[in-house]
């Protein structure tokens, strides 16, 4: 197997944990989508967004352990709430 369909695996494998997880706490996030929290509001981002270079370096800087499969509760990243609408204005040509 090679490293790219690896972490393509364990991605899915936490998107599926993670919303499973998440739907019955909070309600249902819509298929296709998944909850990402910035300084505790919660947004509702398309899963696709999730291979994009820039949402990857906000994983990146938010979470060291991003793709660990072990990860329990939803996606939350650290960055503002501004940097993160900045970023979600380029992620729409995606």
């Amino acid at each position: 197997m090679n490293p790219t369909s690896l972490v393509k695996e364990k991605l899915i494998f936490l998107v599926k944990k993670l919303c499973i997880s998440h739907s019955k706490k909070h309600g249902l996030v819509p298929k296709g989508y998944i909850p990402v929290y910035v300084k505790r509001k919660r947004y509702k981002v398309p899963l696709k967004y999730l291979s994009h270079p820039a949402f990857q370096k906000l994983l990146d800087k938010s979470q060291t352990d991003a793709f660990d499969p072990k990860i329990e509760g939803p996606l939350v990243l650290r960055c503002t709430a501004d940097d993160f609408h900045k970023s979600l204005e380029n992620f729409k040509d995606y």
